[in-house]
């Protein structure tokens, strides 16, 4: 475990400018409740004391999650005494746990992936509508170069938005304009020290060694104040470009509750390129349960191949994101491929298959189910009739007993399954992990 203490002089946020850059990620409730991502580290630490001065002020509280990865065998003593560290100062934390090893590969990756889920989990649970995180301006210059040698477009270049909405909460990033060693000063004035990662100077990890490059990219003229006013411009770029995208998407797609879509190719063919390849990847994420859209060449082929079937006059047949799309009388129907997989659940809470169920239940006696991929369907005249390709089935979530018994044979109004049993209530909902507008917040 290694501490820093905040001895470099800077100036700090003040209390003004840190409630206009919450203005801008706002609005929200009266009495806020506020989640915030806290590492230890120094931006994550500057970021709960000035949000605990802002949600006083605006008579809310702000509740800090700590996020114990066990990679290394030293964070459950660090999350401990950061929890420690916030209890002085008399605010709120709750330390979450993941099961992670050292050997997964793309760990970092996959660290974030579990922190984000760990920390949405508890929003979720407690309606808490807004999960700030620490990142700065020049976390925001790393992300910018990182995306830029991997070849993105313009939403990599925009690099991370400082508002992310999820279905129950949003992600807030109100420090990306601020610079690290203003978030230090912060942490000079309370008298705190911080926590600093020993990953962060891990020469393996591709950001750590893009970030030793940032005073080369100075030297150059690519400071930081110049790679963020890149990533802003583009950021403004890709919000005009949402804007073409729900229209087109409006008018051009329609999402059934069954979990797949119909997708009319000529509004598609008639807009933008750029637009096109932005509502087609935004289908098949939310078709296939992912969290993000096919890489930008896989797109770009995709796209191709529809407008070059529209020009021979042959059927659109294409697999790309875990979803097939066939196309049928002027239609492109899309829907998740079959996964050939099964697992043992149990009843009693809710859980989300493969990124696109939420299933909930309530045991009487039948405690455990099996969950797998679904059969062709046993009402298959009534599939047909809707026009349904029968393959889709194929990807909707089977219930069986324990003794292969189905209890879920059929889909009911608004795609809730019925079971045959009395010892079991169920309900299945498409709700994917991105579904395919943003969501909307009234408070």
């Amino acid at each position: 475990m290694i501490f820093e203490s905040s001895l470099n002089r800077d100036s700090e946020v003040s209390s003004d400018e840190f409630g206009a850059l919450m203005e801008e990620v706002g609005p929200f409730e009266s009495s806020p409740h506020i989640a915030v991502g806290c590492s230890g580290g120094a931006d994550s630490l500057a970021l709960v004391f000035l949000l605990d001065k802002w949600t006083k002020v605006n008579g809310g509280r702000v509740t800090a999650l700590i996020v114990d990865h066990g990679i290394r065998d030293e964070s459950c003593n660090e999350a401990i005494t950061v929890k420690s560290w916030l209890a002085e100062k008399g605010l709120e934390s709750e330390i979450l746990f993941a099961n992670l090893t050292r050997s997964i590969p793309s760990l970092q990756s996959v660290a974030r992936y579990e922190r984000y889920r760990l920390m949405g989990d508890w929003c979720r649970e407690r309606g808490v509508l807004h999960l700030c995180m620490g990142h700065q301006k020049e976390d925001q210059a790393e992300t910018l170069i990182l995306n830029l040698m991997r070849g993105s477009g313009i939403d990599g270049l925009a690099s991370m938005a400082p508002i992310v909405e999820r279905k129950s909460y949003r992600i807030l990033r109100p420090l990306l304009s601020v610079s690290k060693s203003r978030l230090i000063a912060c942490l000079r004035s309370e008298s705190q020290t911080f926590v600093k990662d020993p990953s962060n100077e891990d020469m393996a990890f591709k950001r750590v060694r893009i970030r030793a490059l940032l005073p080369e990219f100075a030297r150059e003229g690519g400071n930081i104040e110049r790679l963020s006013k890149v990533a802003k411009r583009m950021a403004e770029a890709r919000s005009a470009l949402e804007e073409e995208t729900a229209a087109l998407m409006a008018e051009s797609v329609v999402v059934l509750p069954e979990g797949y879509a119909r997708l009319n190719p000529q509004p598609i063919l008639k807009s933008s390129r750029e637009v096109a390849l932005r509502a087609l990847g935004r289908v098949l994420r939310t078709i296939g349960g992912k969290l993000h859209s096919p890489r930008g060449d896989q797109l770009i082929d995709c796209y191709e191949a529809i407008v070059m079937s529209d020009k021979v006059g042959k059927r659109f047949c294409r697999t790309l994101c875990g979803c097939q799309m066939r196309e049928q009388d002027d239609t492109i129907f899309i829907f998740r491929e079959k996964l050939n997989r099964a697992e043992i659940v149990e009843i009693g809470h809710k859980w989300l298959w493969d990124g696109r169920f939420l299933i909930s239940g309530s045991p009487n006696k039948t405690p455990k189910v099996v969950l797998s991929d679904g059969q062709s369907p046993p009402n298959f005249g009534s599939y047909k009739k809707k026009r349904i390709p029968i393959p889709f089935w194929q990807a909707l979530p089977l219930l069986t007993g324990l003794d292969g018994e189905v209890l879920v044979p059929n889909v009911i109004g608004a795609f809730r399954f019925a079971p045959n049993q009395k010892d079991v209530s169920l309900e299945i909902a498409f709700q994917p992990q991105r579904p395919l507008s943003a969501a909307s917040f009234k408070i």
